[in-house]
């Protein structure tokens, strides 16, 4: 049997280091939700049309979504905020569940 030597050992632990980053890599989704998922998501928790997504609270990453009535040109900032479920839109649309790919990434909500 033939030992290893440092440098035979510290290329393997690189090459399985790069073969897990490049798995990890193809399960990130395809492509995340924009303003128009959210408001669907808005639409299928409130149940009707008019209902519209604003990213309120940017700073809160994916938590920042907020969903209100939009009947005036003005609803955006004078009607009520209400919250955003991506679980329950997750659930109805794709019967998968909601998941993000950055807690600070607004865009980075998707059903998986």
């Amino acid at each position: 049997m033939r030992k290893m030597t440092k440098r035979t050992l510290s290329g393997s632990v690189i090459a399985v280091a790069l073969g897990i980053g490049a798995v990890l890599g193809i399960a990130a989704p395809a492509s995340a939700f924009s303003q128009l998922e959210m408001t669907q998501a808005c639409r299928v928790q409130y149940g009707q049309l008019g209902w519209e997504a604003q990213l309120t609270y940017p700073n809160q990453g994916v938590y920042g979504w907020r969903c209100f009535y939009n009947n005036a040109p003005w609803a955006s900032w004078y009607n009520e905020k209400k919250s955003l479920n991506v679980q329950l839109y997750c659930n109805a649309v794709y019967g998968g569940t909601a998941r993000f790919s950055s807690q600070s990434n607004a865009y980075s909500w998707y059903c998986g």
